[in-house]
C-alpha cells in the first residue's frame, strides 16, 4: 500500500522530481522560489504561511 502522492506545488513534489531527475513543473519552481526567498528573508526554509503554488 503505498502513500497519495503530495501535489506539485509543495517541497515534496520538488523533492520528489528532483530524486526521479525530472525537470521542475511550473509549480515546483514557484514553490522553490517562494521557500528560498523565505529562507533568505529569514534563515527558515518552508513555504510562506497562506502561499500555494497554484
Amino acid at each position: 500500500m503505498t502513500r497519495p502522492l503530495k501535489p506539485c506545488g509543495t517541497p515534496a513534489a520538488i523533492m520528489r522530481h528532483r530524486r526521479r531527475g525530472q525537470p521542475l513543473c511550473d509549480a515546483c519552481r514557484k514553490a522553490h522560489a517562494a521557500c528560498k526567498r523565505e529562507w533568505r528573508r529569514t534563515g527558515r526554509y518552508r513555504l510562506p504561511d497562506g502561499w500555494t503554488a497554484s
